[in-house]
């Protein structure tokens, strides 16, 4: 694939606003955004346990706690209650993946009322991403694979791992979904990161591209209307396009620490700032895909051979 990289100049972004907790506070280690069907977010904060909501206009509305109240006072192990990536439901529901705790919840907005999925056949659930019909989508870290839920938490299916008659995937992590319901994810394999993509039709995982970047740098995915997919690269502090038989780094210089990103209603690209705990909005749509012109052509696509 043919490669470029242009810049986000210091006032390319449309809006921010700052990430604050219930009294005012900022967020400690803001990591996940999803964008509501009604344009409300919902982050993950990491550090201190909990998701917080807020409105279309960047105003606070709730939170609460991803630690089980009844072990609050006797936590030992704070780490399997971290919250990671976050998708929105209908209802005014949100579901959340906490990997180290093999758990992934879907609960209301005020978090009184939860479902979780817990154990087995959960190992190390990472990614979560849900498609028009409410079905919830996982990718299992640990077993190399993805599992399908209803919104109500009941298993429905399986890809990848055992189900696929061989080990098509490895070390998948984050999931994305197409408007047509192709599943896309980023799996490292052997430190190199690489994208595949789920066909429906074929019932097949496609290799989109691959040796994209360390596996270490392996960031969030988002994708646009036109099948454009986004995907942040922690360590270079930059979004990486992939379109076409083309990709473009994308170097975020107003983003001093890039964490989870997401596209809006209008086609523009939401990213956390985990310096300034802020989130920012910039123009992307299809008329601002590539910062220096729109190029055309179509996705190097070739299928796995495992």
């Amino acid at each position: 694939m043919a490669s470029s990289t242009s810049r986000m100049d210091e006032d390319a972004f449309l809006s921010s606003f700052e990430l604050l907790g219930p009294v005012g506070e900022k967020l400690f280690a803001p990591t996940c955004v999803s964008v509501s069907l009604t344009g409300e977010y919902v982050v993950s904060d990491s550090d201190s346990c909990f998701i917080v909501i807020y409105s279309s206009f960047g105003e606070y509305l709730c939170h609460f706690s991803t630690i089980p109240k009844s072990i609050f006072y006797l936590l030992l192990n704070l780490e399997k209650h971290r919250p990671h990536d976050v998708a929105w439901l209908s209802s005014k529901r949100v579901v959340y993946t906490q990997p180290w705790g093999s758990k992934v919840t879907i609960s209301n907005w005020n978090g009184s009322k939860t479902t979780c999925l817990e154990g087995k056949p959960l190992y190390q659930p990472f990614g979560v991403c849900v498609d028009n019909l409410d079905q919830i989508y996982v990718t299992d870290k640990d077993k190399g694979r993805i599992l399908c839920y209803s919104s109500e938490g009941k298993l429905i299916k399986t890809f990848g791992g055992l189900a696929s008659n061989g080990f098509s995937l490895h070390n998948p992590h984050y999931i994305v979904l197409n408007k047509t319901g192709d599943i896309v994810l980023n799996d490292i394999i052997k430190d190199c990161v690489c994208i595949k993509m789920y066909d429906r039709l074929s019932g097949k995982f496609k290799t989109v591209s691959t040796d994209i970047i360390s596996g270490l740098g392996v960031g969030c995915l988002a994708m646009d209307s036109e099948n454009n997919i986004f995907m942040t690269d922690y360590h270079k502090n930059r979004v990486k396009v992939f379109r076409n038989d083309s990709n473009e780094n994308v170097e975020m210089n107003n983003v001093k620490d890039l964490c989870g990103i997401a596209l809006n209603h209008d086609g523009n690209l939401v990213c956390i700032d985990n310096h300034d705990k802020t989130i920012k909005i910039f123009p992307w749509g299809k008329d601002h895909l590539h910062c220096n012109g729109h190029i055309k052509s179509s996705l190097d696509i070739t299928e796995d051979s495992n």
